[in-house]
């Protein structure tokens, strides 16, 4: 590991949590992809952008942790919007460039 994913995975200075979906889950493990707010299910903690999130399963595994680009207000606002039948436009929720993913 080098510089920011180093400090990712060691740093105990965690904010929050996402907690995504399975296909999310596809995305950043077999596509390398940034985390997208379509693929959140649940945002615990508050946090502001920028602060270490952990980045879990629906079955409570740490897939890893990353700098969130959205404050914690402005994602739960978006899952909000999603569960009242709307459809907001996906914005990028964590860049894989700030994205330490677990090995297994």
């Amino acid at each position: 590991l080098r510089g920011k994913k180093r400090w990712l995975a060691s740093s105990t200075m965690v904010s929050g949590s996402l907690i995504i979906d399975p296909g999310a889950h596809r995305a950043l493990t077999v596509k390398g992809s940034s985390l997208l707010t379509v693929g959140i299910s649940a945002v615990e903690g508050e946090f502001r952008t920028g602060d270490i999130v952990t980045v879990s399963t629906t079955d409570g595994i740490e897939l890893g942790r990353g700098l969130s680009d959205l404050p914690s207000t402005e994602l739960r606002s978006y899952l909000n919007a999603k569960a009242g039948g709307s459809s907001p436009p996906a914005s990028v929720a964590v860049h894989r460039d700030n994205l330490f993913l677990r090995e297994g």
